[in-house]
C-alpha cells in the first residue's frame, strides 16, 4: 500500500516523497524504484508543511501518528480495524470507486424509490492479495489481523456511504480453509442495520476464500432491483415491467500484478481529497472518526457475539 500511495502522489505531480520501512533495505529498493528518497524516520524540516501516509499494517499505526501529532503534521491512514488516539484522516477508498459514485448518485436521483434492503458479497483469495507476498509474515493471515475482519470494515465504510452509519450486525465467523499458512478466520457472514432514522438492513457476506475474486451488490426498492458486479463496466436496474437499464461506468486501468477490477484511479482520487482537505485546513469531508468508529465498532460487535455463541455451545455440549 506505501508503493501504491506513492505512485498515487507521484501521478498527481508530487516530486518530494520520502518513503520509509521498519526494514531500510526496502526502503532503499522502493526509493530506487521509484526515484524518491528514503528515511530512517528522523525528522525532515521539509516534512513540517507536507503529509505523512501512513500505510503500514493493521494494529501498527499509532507510533506513526503520535510522531506526527508531535510534529504538527497531517497524517493519513490506510483503512484499520481499530481506532487510534490523535488526529488523522481515516480511508475509504472505495467511495472513490467511479461504480459506487454513480450508484449514490442514482440512489438520491430516487431511481429505485424507497430502498427495501440488499444484499453485497466480497470475496477474494487471500493468496491473490498481494503480487510476492510472504506469507509466513504476513498480517493477513494472522488471527488478529486477519485480511476478513480487515475487509468487513473496509466494505462497510462505503455501504455507510449509501446507508448511513451501521447501528447493529448479527452473524457468523468461520475457518474454512485447510491451509497451514493461513490462521485467521475466513469467512464473515452477517446481517447489518444501519442509521436508526433511515432503518436500512441487509446481508453483507466476506470471505478470503473466492476464486475468482467477487463483488457482487444488489439493492431491491420499490420501482426495481439494482445489480453491479464489479467485473461489468456497468451496473443495471431491472424495473418492476421487466425492462431493464443499463448505466456505463468510467473504465481505468490497474496496477500490472492486481486484479483488473481494482482500478488505481480510486487511490489516486482519495489521495487527491487527502491533500485537498490538508491545503484547505479542512476536517475530512468524505469520511471522518465518528463514521469510523461506527464501522468498527460493527467488527468487534460481531466478533463479541461470535464469542457468546460458542461459548453457550460448549457449556451446552458440557451439560449433554
Amino acid at each position: 500500500m506505501g508503493q501504491r500511495r506513492i505512485r498515487c502522489l507521484k501521478a498527481l505531480g508530487h516530486t518530494n516523497i520520502v518513503c520509509y520501512d521498519t526494514n531500510i533495505e526496502a526502503a532503499k529498493n522502493v526509493a530506487k524504484k521509484y526515484n524518491t528518497d528514503h528515511s530512517n524516520f528522523v525528522i525532515h524540516y521539509d516534512m513540517m508543511d507536507n503529509v505523512m501516509m501512513v500505510c503500514t499494517p493493521p494494529l501498527t499505526k499509532q507510533k506513526y501518528i503520535d510522531f506526527a501529532d508531535y510534529h504538527n503534521i497531517p497524517c493519513f491512514i490506510e483503512a484499520d480495524i481499530k481506532c487510534y488516539e490523535g488526529n488523522y484522516y481515516p480511508s475509504s477508498t472505495m467511495r472513490f470507486h467511479p461504480a459506487i459514485q454513480k450508484i449514490k448518485k442514482a440512489l438520491e436521483d430516487n431511481m429505485l424509490g424507497k430502498i427495501y434492503t440488499f444484499s453485497y458479497h466480497m470475496g477474494q483469495h487471500i493468496k491473490d492479495w498481494h503480487p510476492n507476498a510472504d506469507y509466513s509474515t504476513y498480517y493477513a493471515v494472522q488471527k488478529e489481523s486477519g485480511a476478513a475482519r480487515e475487509m468487513l470494515c473496509f466494505e462497510l465504510s462505503w455501504l455507510s456511504y449509501f446507508w448511513g452509519k451501521p447501528t447493529d450486525i448479527k452473524g457468523f465467523i468461520r475457518k474454512t480453509l485447510n491451509d497451514s499458512d493461513i490462521l485467521a478466520d475466513d469467512v464473515y457472514a452477517s446481517v447489518v442495520t444501519f442509521n436508526k432514522a433511515y432503518d436500512m438492513v441487509g446481508t453483507v457476506l466476506i470471505d478470503i476464500v473466492s476464486r475468482p475474486a467477487v463483488r457482487e451488490l444488489r439493492i431491491v426498492g420499490e420501482k426495481g432491483i439494482l445489480l453491479w458486479n464489479w467485473r461489468d463496466n456497468f451496473f443495471s436496474i431491472q424495473h418492476n415491467d421487466c425492462k431493464e437499464e443499463l448505466f456505463q461506468i468510467p473504465h481505468y486501468l490497474s496496477e500490472e500484478g492486481y486484479n483488473q477490477n481494482i482500478p488505481e484511479h480510486m487511490y489516486i482520487e482519495e489521495t487527491k481529497a487527502i491533500i485537498s482537505n490538508i491545503q484547505n485546513n479542512q476536517n475530512s469531508v468524505f469520511y471522518n472518526h465518528e463514521e469510523e468508529k461506527a464501522v468498527i465498532d460493527m467488527l468487534y460487535k460481531i466478533e463479541i457475539g461470535q464469542t457468546i455463541k460458542n461459548k453457550t455451545k460448549i457449556e451446552r455440549n458440557d451439560y449433554k
